[in-house]
């Protein structure tokens, strides 16, 4: 586990502040012994767990034993715990009692969503914690966070207030206490010694493993599960059952978390969603009796349900309101999306407003074809010209199903399946029906000619590995380029800093103060196709000159930016680092300087684990990883949907054992919906840059 040097630096100079205020030795006195006689009460109740053998890993490096806390919520040697310590089946769980002997703990099973460990201990003397009453827990009031991870004969502590209630779908309490490694699985308690939750990691957006939120340890968010609810799940779990996340099976159209209209856009056949009776159109009014004012409100009730639990809903279909009941579960069916082989070219528009990076839409983001005409759009004449400017321009890519059907390398889509395409809206609709194995009719025509074209092409799932783009391809991506009208060249206004040119590529140095500096290498061949971003992380073991005689050509062939994040100590990426790489990201992306469906991250084993919080946990505009090593750990997939995703293992392990693990972690990738293409060459960087342009592919 490392230390963040620049928080710490920043925590002490503010202690010494707050300690030279006037009064202040006074109220620190007080409190201090408050803090202390509250410790002296649930002291006998806080235990030491030793973990030995499984998967625990700490910023990327494994570990074999760790030592971790636990609260005693019986006499009978029932212990709660935090899931971060007792992942990947350990060999044993020893827990010393409140006489100091060590005993053999047995896990009698886990819950998967709010990350507790039910253990019972096999002898010795236990005393439980007495539990604060729900209602007493209060934002503002006194916190500390209490772990046994450096003694077993007393608690390390951490002092803090409640800062908020019922966060990450409701299922946590957050505190401004130190909460880390160091105290996981250990109570909050108050200053009655009561406890009011049990200390786990949990990342704010509410998705991840068991070490999700281990990079918030020294931000002052931290997060504990009411121990309330801690204790109804503990009775769940003495049926020796794990307790896996529910799943819904729907996608809601892509209008933001807080709309106030929810909408389902699709349904996955055969899901919970499906066979409960929901259907693709339904807007969504109520959850359990819960009026859904946003989407996120959907998100927080399902989020917070196991597999095997049921919600109610209440719907509005066309003129009537429905009621139906949903089973949810742990798994969906997989369902493999068709493709075509068509792949869209985002350009640079005239006059196109700066904004965020957008994440990416579930069908066909907006930011592939040109947006929908105005309403208002004149006599039908004009409307009919504006339409055929605006058709998708498409390039066929290479040993595709649409390439064997006949079409040439660029195309301008009017039809599929006799659906109109030449809006935003359409395209999404028609390629949402598409399913692999039928046959697809297209209507499209040649750019420059008048007369339309059919042809019938046989939709297959994505390719198996990632295909090697012709010369014939890449020009036709250039062409758009050089004929897309009224756009700016999108390096005009980039992102700020000197720009040098090497061996005919540019490289800019931008520099984010404290946080770090970024090092981008870009094209300087005109175009208005807007680069993709190509972000390497484990970049710190190389010079600039090694990193950039095997990337320079595929920089102009392929359009790219390529970027090498440096944090301040010139070190390994972290965790720490991801405010870095983000901030990277928004003042590359930002403002549609950048492709945002073309942005991908390289990692190696190491960082892994990185790659995966950056791309997938929470909010990103990440399409998809590349692993020059080692693979995604199967326990980082728990409720992620992988659809519109991908994941690209370059490298297949010698040693057998570490084989079966990427085996299994490229089925569980599968499962969740990920494209999971094999690489086409020994060549690393040739199948990035393929791989990132056939992220636009369907």
């Amino acid at each position: 586990m490392s230390i963040n040097i620049r928080s710490l630096l920043c925590s002490v100079t503010l202690l010494l502040a707050v300690v030279a205020m006037p009064g202040f030795a006074a109220a620190a006195d007080e409190l201090g012994v408050a803090v202390r006689n509250a410790v002296k009460r649930v002291d006998a109740s806080v235990v030491r767990l030793r973990v030995i053998g499984g998967e625990q890993s700490i910023d990327g490096d494994k570990v074999t034993s760790l030592v971790t806390t636990g609260i005693v919520i019986s006499e009978a040697g029932e212990i709660l715990t935090s899931l971060f310590a007792v992942q990947g089946n350990p060999e044993a769980v020893l827990a010393e009692d409140n006489a100091g002997r060590r005993t053999n703990a047995k896990i009698v099973a886990i819950d998967h969503v709010r990350r507790l460990v039910l253990l019972k201990a096999s002898e010795g003397q236990w005393v439980p914690a007495e539990v604060a009453p729900a209602e007493s827990v209060k934002v503002g009031q006194w916190s500390v966070a209490l772990g046994r991870f450096y003694s077993a004969d007393s608690s390390s502590l951490s002092v803090g207030v409640v800062s908020a209630l019922n966060r990450i779908h409701g299922m946590a309490i957050q505190s401004d206490a130190k909460i880390s490694p160091v105290n996981y699985g250990g109570p909050l308690i108050n200053l009655d010694g009561q406890v009011m939750g049990l200390l786990v990691p949990l990342s704010p957006g509410g998705q991840g493993n068991a070490s999700s939120g281990v990079e918030w340890y020294d931000s002052g968010i931290g997060f504990a599960i009411p121990m309330q609810q801690a204790l109804a799940v503990a009775d769940r779990l003495r049926a020796g059952k794990d307790l896996k996340g529910g799943r819904l099976g729907v996608k809601l159209l892509s209008s933001g978390v807080f709309a106030s209209r929810v909408v389902v856009d699709r349904v996955i056949p055969a899901g919970p969603a499906d066979v409960g009776g929901i259907r693709k159109g339904d807007v969504l009014l109520t959850v359990n009796d819960r009026v859904i004012e946003r989407m996120s409100m959907l998100e927080e009730a399902v989020g917070s349900r196991y597999a095997g639990d049921t919600l109610s809903f209440d719907v509005k279909r066309g003129d009537e309101n429905l009621k139906f009941s949903v089973l949810l579960s742990e798994e969906l069916p997989v369902i493999k999306p068709a493709y075509l082989g068509l792949m869209s070219v985002r350009t640079a528009k005239a006059n196109e407003p700066p904004g965020e990076p957008e994440t990416v839409a579930k069908i066909a983001p907006e930011n592939v074809i040109p947006p929908d005409p105005p309403a208002n759009a004149g006599d039908k004449k004009e409307a009919a010209a504006r339409a055929a400017a605006t058709l998708p321009a498409l390039v066929v890519v290479n040993d595709s199903p649409a390439a064997e059907a006949g079409l040439p390398a660029r195309i301008e889509l009017i039809k599929v399946n006799n659906q109109s395409t030449t809006r935003v809206s359409e395209l999404a609709a028609a390629l949402s029906e598409i399913q692999a194995g039928s046959k697809v009719s297209i209507e499209y025509r040649v750019p420059g000619e008048e007369a339309s074209k059919s042809v019938e092409v046989m939709a297959k799932t994505q390719p198996e590995e990632v295909t090697h783009l012709s010369t014939e391809v890449l020009s036709a991506i250039n062409d758009i380029g050089k004929v897309a009208q009224n756009a700016d060249n999108p390096d005009a206004d980039a992102a700020a800093g000197e720009v040098q040119v090497v061996d005919n590529i540019s490289r800019r140095e931008l520099s984010y103060e404290q946080r770090g500096r970024a090092i981008v290498y870009s094209s300087r061949v005109p175009t208005t196709v807007l680069p993709g971003i190509v972000i390497l992380l484990a970049s710190e073991s190389e010079s600039e000159e090694q990193i950039l005689s095997r990337w320079k050509l595929l920089i102009d062939s392929h359009n790219l930016m390529v970027v090498l994040p440096v944090n301040p100590e010139k070190s390994r990426l972290t965790a720490e680092d991801i405010p870095l790489v983000m901030t990277v990201l928004k003042g590359l992306a930002g403002g549609a300087k950048a492709d945002t469906g073309r942005i991908v991250v390289v990692s190696n084993r190491e960082q892994a684990r990185l790659a995966w919080q950056l791309s997938f946990e929470g909010p990103s505009p990440v399409r998809g990883i590349a692993l020059t090593d080692g693979w995604i750990s199967a326990s980082d997939l728990a409720g992620t949907d992988g659809s519109d995703r991908s994941v690209l293992m370059l490298r297949s392990p010698e040693n057998s054992e570490s084989k079966a693990l990427q085996t299994g972690s490229l089925e569980s990738l599968q499962k969740a919906g990920f494209w999971t293409p094999l690489p086409a060459s020994s060549e690393p960087e040739q199948n990035i840059a393929d791989w990132s342009l056939l992220l636009r592919a369907f």
